[in-house]
């Protein structure tokens, strides 16, 4: 089937094809990663930021987040403040980083991703 593609001089992302090509990952998973690979780099994810910026709930958002989570693509962590939950914060990868949960922050700087 014939391909078209467009030259692209700005807004575009490179995603590897590794990740896209996995056939154990479903199509919600790859498009929710493609589309938090695409955002600025200081965007901080929620669950409600991510689902007003596309058509799927909370529920859908979730689920793709599990999956990725679970392949190593990405990691939530809770900020507490006195003793309650402030926030969460939201890792991305488009490698599978994640995946050992013994992993420390040395090894997840620039150079190593």
């Amino acid at each position: 089937m014939p391909v078209l593609r467009k030259e692209h001089q700005s807004k575009f992302t490179i995603i590897s094809n590794d990740f896209l090509q996995r056939e154990d990952v479903s199509l919600k998973a790859k498009g929710l990663l493609c589309y938090m690979l695409s955002c600025t780099d200081n965007w901080k994810f929620t669950i409600d930021s991510l689902s007003k910026s596309c058509k799927d709930g909370k529920t859908a958002i979730m689920s793709a987040l599990d999956e990725l989570e679970q392949l190593g693509y990405h990691k939530k962590e809770k900020i507490y403040e006195d003793g309650k939950i402030k926030e969460w914060v939201y890792y991305i990868s488009e490698i599978p980083v994640y995946k050992d949960t013994s992993l420390d922050s040395d090894f997840l700087d620039a150079e190593n991703l």
